[in-house]
């Protein structure tokens, strides 16, 4: 059986859709080249410390090309895949508050510019504002 989602929820599908293929690409790329992020981040000296960071960088790409995939499905029926929704909007809010709690406590300013930081956290909370004025309402 295939659901058909209302014409109303366009620019909801079509911004989930974005989120889906800019998900899915980052994740390849951390997945199959890992060291990128070691071109923002300093690298550890110790041998076995850089490989531990590379296979959790690894494992971090997967799960996001798990989300990707469960962005994809949302897009194509935002009404029947609303729990997806809502889980990308509580992931956004609280990888906002991460990267404030970080920059406070860890004083990230002497690796990264401040407002980078802050556009970033900005970018994150207009982006789950904007999911959650466009999510689907009354769902029965």
């Amino acid at each position: 059986m295939t659901t058909t989602p209302m014409p109303q929820y366009r620019v909801l599908r079509g911004l989930l859709l974005v989120l889906a293929i800019l998900a899915g690409i980052g994740g390849l790329v951390v997945l199959f080249d890992a060291r990128i992020i070691f071109l923002a981040v300093p690298t550890p000296a110790e041998p076995f410390a850089h490989s531990f960071i590379v296979l959790l960088i690894q494992g971090f790409g997967a799960v996001i090309i798990g989300m990707a995939i469960l962005l994809y499905a949302a897009a194509r029926d935002p009404v029947r895949y609303i729990s997806v929704i809502d889980a990308f909007i509580v992931i956004l809010v609280l990888l906002s508050g991460i990267d404030v709690y970080a920059a406070e406590t860890l004083h990230l300013g002497g690796m990264y510019p401040g407002h980078l930081i802050l556009g970033r956290v900005a970018f994150r909370l207009i982006l789950a504002i904007v999911l959650l004025s466009l999510r689907p309402r009354a769902v029965h």
